[in-house]
């Protein structure tokens, strides 16, 4: 039976918000296809790689298999990112 496991975007800054908000047309809502960086915060990058960490370690590389998933915000793409290689890393 597959498991699946889910995770949260890790820390973010929320800076590609502010721009929104702080634009010409606020009202206007955000436009993920504008999105310029991950927006992770330094801690959320630090803390993702460590989460992504204990989560390999607890796979089995001969049996399980990984397949990602991820919305289309920034900051969840970044975090899925460094996930992604972390798996990548270790094969």
């Amino acid at each position: 039976m597959p498991e699946f496991f889910l995770t949260r975007h890790s820390k973010s800054n929320y800076s590609e918000y502010d721009k929104t908000l702080q634009g010409e047309n606020p009202q206007e809502g955000f436009d993920h296809s504008k999105q310029e960086s991950s927006d992770l915060s330094e801690a959320g990058i630090k803390l993702a790689k460590e989460k992504a960490k204990d989560f390999f370690d607890k796979l089995k590389p001969e049996t399980d298999r990984v397949f990602f998933v991820t919305s289309n915000e920034a900051r969840a793409i970044g975090t899925a990112n460094i996930y992604r290689l972390e798996a990548k890393s270790r094969g």
